[in-house]
């Protein structure tokens, strides 16, 4: 992907925050751990990871942070006033996963995201709720590993 920096809020917009860095995926997760914190599947994300210099991907400019547990290793940022969730990491992880919708896209008519945030791929995809017939590339787990088609079924590696 490409350099990323944006402005985000919570939902009572006392938490305000820049996130920036190497944004490495954005992805349609089916994992477990996500749709249960956030009570829907797939969860879209956004991963990033520092720039090179930086040692973060996240400027708090108002409001408080805590971090939470989630499911097994999974870390919530949680505003520390309305409880939503700003980003998510499994522990140990080089990485923030952020939630695009807590960024300034709305222009007061369309909430749609713009084209470098649309997610490229679902990912944990043997956890889904149902089917998806999208063009989007499926993993059974992560990039690298097996390919799933619509359906489910692990397609074939080529030799």
């Amino acid at each position: 992907m490409s350099s990323f920096n944006k402005e985000g809020t919570c939902l009572c917009k006392k938490t305000k925050y820049i996130a920036h860095g190497e944004a490495i995926m954005s992805a349609l997760c089916h994992c477990k751990a996500c749709s249960r914190a956030v009570g829907m599947s797939p969860v879209h994300l956004i991963l990033l990871k520092p720039s090179e210099g930086s040692e973060d991907v996240l400027d708090v400019k108002e409001g408080e942070i805590k971090v939470v547990h989630g499911m097994g290793k999974m870390r919530h940022a949680i505003c520390t006033d309305c409880g939503v969730c700003i980003y998510q990491y499994p522990e140990g992880a080089g990485f923030k996963a952020f939630f695009p919708t807590n960024f300034h896209i709305e222009n007061g008519v369309s909430g749609l995201l713009p084209a470098e945030m649309l997610p490229t791929m679902h990912v944990n995809y043997e956890n889904r709720h149902f089917d998806w017939s999208d063009s989007l590339p499926k993993f059974k787990c992560f990039p690298g590993g097996e390919r799933m088609d619509n359906a489910g079924i692990v397609i074939p590696q080529e030799e």
